[in-house]
């Protein structure tokens, strides 16, 4: 009895957690998106620019021993290459773990979405106008036909029922 209390109690706090993880699902799907153009954007400019061929031509001519003209342009150009070569390291970081994030927290929310599921249609209703949605209880009350104090003996039932 004891461990079906703190269950319910456990899964009151993560339906409690649900809108907050909704948002920050939606904001760290944006922030992934960021990074990927981000990410894609540099591997272009690095391609697209010549620079990894610049770089190589200039080390090919140190290796020879030939005499190069152009040394001021290569080191700027490796410059440039090492900065972009930092910057992409870093964005590949943050996505990695931007992505992990966004991984735990579709996982909780799928528990918390695959608990209500096995509730009776107006009880996963309540929960998700409630707790996702965080309509207020006025118009829970309004559009499920029912009282206040009907709404909150409902909520208890469904915690009760969800630690079962």
């Amino acid at each position: 009895m004891v461990l079906a209390l703190a269950e319910a109690v456990t899964m009151e706090q993560k339906l409690r957690r649900w809108n907050y993880l909704e948002r920050r699902r939606q904001h760290l799907e944006r922030r992934k998106a960021m990074y990927e153009e981000r990410i894609e954007r540099l591997r272009d400019e690095l391609t697209r620019e010549g620079i990894l061929s610049a770089i190589t031509q200039k080390y090919e001519h140190m290796l020879l021993g030939l005499p190069s003209a152009k040394d001021k342009i290569y080191d700027r150009q490796a410059e440039h290459l090492v900065a972009s070569l930092d910057a992409l390291e870093e964005y590949i970081a943050k996505y990695d773990s931007i992505e992990r994030e966004l991984r735990s927290v579709t996982r909780e929310i799928e528990e918390i979405e695959d608990a209500v599921a096995c509730l009776e249609p107006r009880y996963q209703q309540l929960l998700t106008m409630f707790h996702r949605d965080k309509i207020p209880w006025r118009d829970i009350c309004e559009t499920m036909y029912i009282s206040k104090t009907r709404l909150y003996e409902m909520l208890e039932t469904a915690y009760q029922m969800m630690a079962i």
